[in-house]
């Protein structure tokens, strides 16, 4: 019998005022926290072990990204106008914008979401197969999760956004009620929903002792990002930036649902290691593990700016006392990612028929890199 308290999922970042990637998350965290795994192990016979556990845990997310609205049509229509307005006094007629713009590269809103669960259940199970002193063979499989987080929002408009909006309310009011079109807001707040799976996980490896003191491991594992479609936001009344979206976009919004598309894919990793018996006590490891990205070449950003990856790890295991057990880890990964322009629909298309949501930088070219220094430490007692 046992339990632990974990952190399976943690990630978050800050980028400064100034940074582009502030367009697709200017602050992220995204946490899981496993406080109570009540979990049971039991010897079948000499060779086989199985063992299960349940997960109760904590889910948050924490997001505060500038919104723009980089599509091709934007873009036109904005020069169309200054170009015009640039003649005159005003643009005239019934549309008086009388210099009011979109400029297509700079902030329209700013989204600020704070939501969470207390409980997200998750179960595990998995087997041990030690036919011989020198083989064994394991595997363990996590099961999916449905989030249903529940928090806050803000949505901040531009001078832009309320300009606009705002003059063609004023001069042109039936054209607002007619297509739907925002009023110019300045700010709109409430509670907001999102939904988000936890995606299930499996892995499997063995470890053979080649010599006395000398072992290696080989595993595979396998985790189901395929259900990261997209990262939906439900709003509790009606939002003026998902009210333009849904307009260019249905599939991917309406009055008062947002949806960031994503479409990740499952893959398949293979991880490497060695560890050597210094002595009785003393366990010396290391390990390599070559991570393909979860997240497709044409599907690339800077939301979660991982590309394939190489993890490096050393540690130990240290029986301190009997039945008293120290692990210790240290590891350095670094990702990498070529995201020409165009080459993305979740960064930098230039399709305006596939651009429309959400694109924030169409025509770029792209070079991300992440690099996170881990440190993993454990210790366990038998009772």
């Amino acid at each position: 019998l046992g339990t632990a308290a974990f952190a399976p999922m943690a990630a978050g970042y800050v980028r400064d005022d100034d940074d582009p990637g502030r367009f697709m998350g200017k602050e992220m965290a995204l946490t899981r926290i496993t406080y109570f795994s009540p979990s049971i192990g039991f010897k079948l016979n000499d060779e086989w072990s199985v063992g299960a556990g349940i997960h109760f845990s904590y889910q948050g997310i924490s997001a505060y990204t500038d919104l723009r609205v980089s599509h091709l049509l934007l873009g036109v229509v904005n020069t169309a106008l200054s170009q015009i307005d640039s003649g005159s006094d005003c643009l005239g007629g019934a549309f008086t914008f009388c210099g009011e713009s979109i400029n297509p590269f700079e902030q329209s809103v700013t989204l600020e979401v704070d939501v969470e669960t207390p409980l997200s259940v998750t179960a595990v199970f998995g087997a041990l197969w030690e036919p011989t002193p020198w083989f064994t063979w394991g595997f363990v499989y996590h099961t999916e999760a449905t989030n249903r987080m529940k928090g806050s929002y803000r949505m901040t408009y531009s001078d832009e956004w309320q300009g606009v909006f705002g003059a063609i309310k004023r001069d042109v009011p039936a054209l607002t009620s007619l297509l739907g079109l925002p009023s110019g807001l300045a700010e709109q707040e409430g509670d907001a929903r999102i939904d988000l799976k936890t995606p299930a996980h499996f892995a499997t490896g063995v470890s053979i002792r080649l010599l006395p003191k000398w072992k290696i491991n080989v595993d595979a594992k396998w985790t189901d990002w395929e259900v990261w479609e997209g990262l939906k936001i439900e709003y509790d009344k009606k939002q003026e930036f998902t009210a333009v979206a849904a307009a260019l976009a249905p599939q991917y919004s309406t009055s008062d649902t947002l949806t960031i598309p994503r479409h990740y894919e499952s893959v398949w990793n293979l991880a490497f290691g060695i560890e050597h018996q210094y002595s009785d006590r003393l366990a010396l490891r290391a390990g390599w593990e070559p991570r393909k990205s979860s997240i497709p070449d044409d599907k690339q950003g800077v939301l979660l700016p991982i590309g394939d990856a190489n993890l490096f790890t050393v540690g130990f295991g240290y029986d301190w006392q009997t039945d008293k057990h120290f692990d210790v880890a240290f590891g350095y990964l670094r990702a990498k990612a070529d995201i020409p322009a165009g080459s993305s629909t979740n960064a930098n298309s230039m399709d305006p028929y596939t651009n429309i949501l959400y694109n924030p930088y169409s025509g770029l070219d792209i070079e991300t890199e992440a690099t996170a220094y881990l440190l993993e430490a454990s210790y366990s007692w038998q009772f």
